[in-house]
This record gives C-alpha cells, structure tokens and sequence, in this order.
C-alpha cells in the first residue's frame, strides 16, 4: 500500500473535513472565507476590515434592554452591523434574549455574564440613543469599561484607526 492509502479503520466522522476538501478545490463558501480565511491570510494585512472574523477587534455594544427587550435588541444588532461594516467584530450581549427563553437565569446573571465578556473584549460602543442615555444597566457598564480601561465610543469609528495589533 503506498503513502496516501486510506485506512478502512479510520473514523470518517473525525478525519474528513468537508471545509478543508472544498477549500482544496477552491469551492469554500464565503462564510468559510470569512472565518477560516481560505483565500488569503487577512490578518497579514492593517486595515482590520481585511481581516478574517477572528482576527477583528471585539467590540461590546451597550444599549437599553430593560425598557423594551425586543426594541433594545433590535436597536443593538443595527448598531452592531454599522460595526461590523467599520471593521470590528461586534459582541451584542442582548442577544443572550434567546438563550434566556431556553435556559431562564436571573437578571443578576445576565449582568454578571455581561460583564465578564465586556472584560474580553477591545472596546466598548455605547448606542447613541434616549433609551440608553437613561439606563442604569448601560451606566454599569460603562463604569466597569472604564475601571478596566477599556475604550468607549459613542460614534461608529473604523476599527483601522483605532486599534493596533
């Protein structure tokens, strides 16, 4: 048997990987492109918009929840992809909206959660709004990014200027 004989024994589950045989025919899917980066090494490259997902900035989007969770959601995720658009990889804590209709925690554990990924994260964007000018979670926060110096932004900036790697 020669070098690129297959095995019977061996598990298809663990050692086929769709992805990698279509990127090796060129076929990957843009998603693949994105996170995987089966075109080109984008994390070679300055512009953080050029870079795959997993190598973006993170960004944590604050906005109001508790005044109206489906609304704040909402407001959030548009925020969020006007990030996306300016190069980061943005965190919306408002979606965990979904995980709680599932697996019900207590509004402290939300907080808590929360707070611990903003720690993970590059920056903090808080959504320019009345809502969220109001709320006391987003003023939590803030306090915690700032006791962590973590970054705050009021406006969409382009992650290229404002983050280095």
């Amino acid at each position: 048997m020669g070098a690129s004989t297959v095995s019977l024994h061996q598990s298809v589950e663990t050692d086929y990987k769709p992805s990698e045989v279509r990127m090796c025919l060129g076929m990957a899917t843009e998603y693949e492109d994105l996170v995987i980066g089966t075109k080109v090494s984008m994390s070679m490259k300055n512009d953080p918009l050029d870079w795959l997902l997993k190598d973006r900035p993170v960004i944590y989007v604050a906005g109001y929840f508790s005044a109206n969770p489906s609304h704040g959601t909402r407001n959030a995720v548009v925020w969020a992809e006007q990030l996306l658009d300016a190069g980061w990889l943005p965190y919306v804590p408002h979606q965990s909206i979904v995980y709680d209709m599932i697996a019900p925690h207590t509004p402290e554990f939300w907080y808590a959660l929360d707070l611990g990924l903003l720690e993970r994260c590059d920056a903090m964007f808080v959504c320019p709004d009345p809502l969220t000018a109001e709320s006391t979670g987003v003023a939590k926060e803030i306090e915690h990014a700032v006791r962590c110096d973590i970054p705050i932004y009021h406006e969409v900036v382009l992650a290229k200027d404002r983050f280095n790697r």
